[in-house]
């Protein structure tokens, strides 16, 4: 990854702990469905974080919707 790059980040645990990773990028942007990404990259000022809508799934803490897998 480079500064600048955009990046998908899915709801699993393991790629949970690639968000702190990130703060070593000048600028990255995330994109999730996952309730958990968006709670820890809104932490970061560099990182800009684009949400995937849909139902939300409660098992997986995160949003499902075939429209926006498409």
């Amino acid at each position: 990854m480079e500064n600048g790059d955009t990046i998908f980040v899915d709801s699993g645990t393991t790629t949970i702990e690639l968000i702190p990773q990130l703060v070593r990028f000048k600028e990255i942007t995330v994109v999730t469905h996952s309730m958990r990404v968006l709670a820890l990259t809104t932490q970061y000022p560099n990182i800009t974080t684009i949400a995937i809508g849909g139902q939300y799934n409660p098992g997986t803490a995160s949003f499902f919707a075939y429209e926006t897998m498409a």
